[in-house]
This record gives C-alpha cells, sequence and structure tokens, in this order.
C-alpha cells in the first residue's frame, strides 16, 4: 500500500512514478524489473522512492490493483447486464469486453498477464490466491443461474467448472499478446467463438 507521501503528491508527478513503473513491469516482468530503473525514468531521487513504497513488491501489488479496477470497469457493464441471458453469449461479451480493456490499456495488461505466465513462482502464486476467489466466485454465481434457467447440464461440478472458465478467460488474453499477428480486437472475435464453441460443444466429432 502506498504511503501517505505518495498520495500527497501533485497528480502529475503521482502519475510519472506510476507511468515509469507500469513501463518498467510490463518490459521486464516483476522479477526483472529494476528499482533504479523506474525513477530515473520518473526522475525522481531513489531515496525519494522508499519514502512513496515500502519495497518493489509494495509498488507491484499496487500496480496490480489498479489493472484489476480498471479491467472491472470495462465488464461491469456486462455484469449489470446480465439477467438470465445466454450463459455463452454472456461469456462471449466478457471475454471480448476483457480484451477490449487489454487492447486500450496494453501495458496494464502485460503486468498482469506476467503473473499467470510465472504462475508456479512463489510470489506469483500468493498474488494469484488473492484475486482468483474473487473471479471463480463471479463463474460460480452465473453458472448457478444459468442452471437454473436450463442453460448448463445440471450434473457439472460448478466450482471445477467456475475455476476452468476463469483460466479460460486468461488464456485468451495471453494469446492475444502471443499472437503478434493480430493487429485489430475484431480479427481476434473468431477465436474468441472458436473457443466457446469448444467449451460448449466439446472436441467430439458430430454424430461419432
Amino acid at each position: 500500500m502506498p504511503t501517505t507521501t505518495f498520495f500527497n503528491l501533485p497528480e502529475e508527478k503521482k502519475k510519472r512514478v506510476i507511468n515509469a513503473a507500469v513501463d518498467e513491469f510490463a518490459q521486464n516482468g516483476y522479477t526483472k524489473s529494476n528499482i533504479t530503473r523506474m525513477v530515473n525514468k520518473a526522475e525522481i531521487a531513489k531515496g525519494s522512492f522508499y519514502q512513496y513504497f515500502e519495497d518493489k513488491e509494495d509498488l507491484y501489488r499496487h500496480i496490480l490493483k489498479k489493472a484489476v479496477e480498471k479491467k472491472f470497469k470495462y465488464v461491469q457493464k456486462e455484469l449489470n447486464d446480465y439477467e438470465g441471458d445466454d450463459f455463452f453469449e454472456y461469456w462471449r461479451r466478457l471475454n471480448i469486453a476483457g480484451l477490449k480493456y487489454a487492447e486500450d490499456n496494453i501495458k496494464l495488461a502485460e503486468v498482469a498477464s506476467d503473473i499467470v505466465k510465472n504462475k508456479d513462482q512463489k510470489f506469483y502464486r500468493s498474488i494469484i490466491d488473492e484475486y482468483k476467489n474473487l473471479g471463480e466466485g463471479m463463474f460460480e454465481r452465473l453458472l448457478k443461474k444459468a442452471v437454473e434457467a436450463g442453460q448448463v447440464r445440471k450434473d457439472i461440478n460448478i466450482t471445477y467448472t467456475a475455476g476452468l472458465l476463469y483460466r479460460a478467460s486468461f488464456f485468451i488474453t495471453d494469446y492475444f499478446f502471443e499472437k503478434k499477428d493480430i493487429k485489430q480486437l475484431d480479427e481476434f472475435i473468431p477465436l474468441i467463438d472458436n473457443l466457446i464453441e469448444i467449451i460448449q460443444y466439446g472436441i467430439k466429432k458430430e454424430g461419432g
């Protein structure tokens, strides 16, 4: 958690510090990021950094919190609009909203994506555990509504399936970053539709 000293800084200076940190984390990930490079880019003294944040982890968690809050604004409208509509169409809209966030906030999204790529490391694992209950809990609630509406089989394990869908959403974002040849979100939507079709209908050959 940033200190009161940081929150009392002029807005321009706060933005400079945060932007420098986002650039560094997006380019190098948490483990390879360097405070010296951050403070040089932000044009602040290294001693000042420790007046604003406890350490690099403190700053990283603050950046991640900002990323999660910003992404939530993109998906909030879809959450508000869900009134028992077709579950798979709704999940499609959530994924598109998440990718729209990534497209508009590419560096923030890359900071968060770095966590999933390094999920086996203890530090990243602790962060994933911190946020996963929120994401999986949302999918559990949606799945229960879908079961009640007769859109999803009643015999599924809701907790397990919620975890699967939560992780699938991360896969979509990671694939978005990996496919450098795809420049526009509209070009990526058919790939979202393909994944949803696989989840919805499986991969077994029709009539097989």
